[in-house]
């Protein structure tokens, strides 16, 4: 299968066959299309913290470190930053994506 003709979701379940930090469910999808918005916007401001759902966090990460997650996701292609996603997950208190 090509993944370059793959939807963002089809790319999502794939990657979730490999880890346990991402679930493949739809709704948990579209929570970190959202996420991944807000860290993409700080990466892009050089900055180290970002809005999620109308709440301040400071980034646990680093901006390279959320560009190979982005990087990730949009190949659809598993590496180990992907499951650096987990501390992004602890610092806005949720586990379900």
């Amino acid at each position: 299968m090509k993944l370059e003709n793959t939807s963002d979701f089809e790319r999502y379940v794939v990657l979730s066959n490999y880890t346990n930090v991402i679930s493949g469910s739809y709704p948990n999808f579209v929570r970190l299309k959202e996420l991944m918005s807000s860290l993409n916007q700080m990466v892009t401001k050089n900055n180290n913290t970002y809005t999620y759902y109308g709440e301040l966090y400071v980034s646990s990460l680093t901006n390279p470190e959320i560009s190979k997650i982005q990087s990730c996701l949009d190949l659809g292609v598993y590496n180990s930053s992907l499951e650096k996603l987990k501390h992004i997950f602890v610092d806005i208190g949720r586990r379900d994506f």
